[in-house]
Formats: C-alpha cells, structure tokens, sequence
C-alpha cells in the first residue's frame, strides 16, 4: 500500500515537472514571437527612417546643385555686364585713338619749337593711350595684305586689281582691335576684286598699243 502512493505522488511530480516545462516552452514562445514582432517594427522603422534620409539627401543634392548653377549663372551674367560695359567703353576710347592719330598724320614733319612741342606732347598722350589700352588687353590687328574676313573686317570700298588675289585688304582705313580673344572693333578696309572683262581687255589692248608705239620708235 506505501508502495503504491508514493509512485503515485512520483507520477504526479513528473506529470507536473512535464506540464510546467511545457509552460516554459510555451511562454518561451510567446515572448520570442513578441520579440520576432518588436524587431520587425524596428526593423520597418529602421527603414523607413533610411528611406526618409535618402529622400532628404537627394533634396539637399538637388538644392545644392540649383544653388551652384545660381551662383555660376550670376557669376557668368555679372561678368559678362562687366565685359559689356568695359566693350563699350573701349569702343568709346577708340574714337579718342582715331583722332591722336589723325591728328599726327595731319602735322607737319618739320616746324617750328612750338610745332615740335605740340607733336612730342601728343605722341607721349599718344602712346600712353596705348600702354593703357594694351594692359587691359586691347590690342590693334593687322589687316594689310590679309584676306577679307568678315568677322574682323568692315569693307568700305573695293578697288579692281588684278596683281593680288581677289578678296585681299588692300587698305586699312581705320585700324580694328581685339579685346580679350574678341574683337572689340572690325577694321575698316579697302578690298581688291577682279576686273572686269571689258576693262581687262581694254587693258590688254592698251598695253598692246604701248608696246607697238615703243617698237616703232626703236
């Protein structure tokens, strides 16, 4: 009988021992399937977060590169006001230079002390011009013998030749300048074309007679 009851009350202790591990497991799995549930919040929320942060990098990118192509547009429109404005003024000096040298071709090569004094005194203003105008990058071209360019020259009058290829500056009425790689000013000039076929043949034949005259007089 004493037997009996105490491997009924064994039995009992393993059912429980069993019953409670099996509690464990079961709680064990409740709070893993909770912490399974936090970490995939955390998990989602993480990457929300990056997502918020990649979202607000490229806008910052996107601000800081209209910010930048801002700044070089002004950059890029004061400079060229400037350019436009220091273009003008150089023209307007220009002017000035034509009539210096104007004004010196017009004076005689010899005179009086006074004459010599008021040319010296020009040239010195002259040539001051100049040193200004070519520190700041204003410099003449020349045109002389060169062919006709109509980005660099301006032609005023043509002349018929035929001893130099047409479309050859023959001239140069008034000088041209360059500013900065640019040109400031186009230079005005007198351009050679073919003659035309009565003149050329009126020329032959002219040359002809000089010819025949000089052989009869040999």
């Amino acid at each position: 009988m004493g037997k009996k009851k105490k491997h009924t009350t064994e039995g009992v202790k393993e059912e429980k021992l069993t019953s409670g591990k099996e509690d464990v497991e079961k709680k064990k799995d409740v709070i893993i399937d909770e912490l399974q549930k936090e970490l995939n919040i955390l998990k989602n929320r993480i990457q929300e977060l990056e997502d918020e942060v990649k979202e607000w990098k490229n806008k910052y990118l996107y601000t800081l590169a209209d910010y930048d192509n801002l700044r070089k547009r002004k950059k890029k429109e004061l400079e060229e006001g400037i350019r436009y404005a220091n273009e003008r003024f150089f023209r307007e000096l220009l002017t000035v230079v034509d009539n210096f040298e104007r004004a010196m071709k017009a004076m005689p090569e010899k005179g009086g002390k006074d004459v010599e004094g008021i040319k010296k005194g020009v040239e010195m203003i002259y040539r001051q011009l100049m040193d200004f105008l070519n520190r700041e990058g204003v410099v003449p071209f020349e045109s002389e013998g060169k062919s006709f360019d109509p980005q660099k020259h301006e032609a005023l009058s043509v002349v018929e030749d035929d001893t130099i290829p047409p479309g050859t500056v023959v001239q140069e009425l008034e000088k041209g300048y360059i500013y900065k790689n640019r040109i400031l000013r186009p230079a005005r000039v007198t351009v050679s074309v073919e003659k035309k076929e009565e003149e050329r043949k009126e020329v032959i034949e002219n040359e002809g007679t000089d010819n025949r005259d000089r052989s009869g007089n040999d």
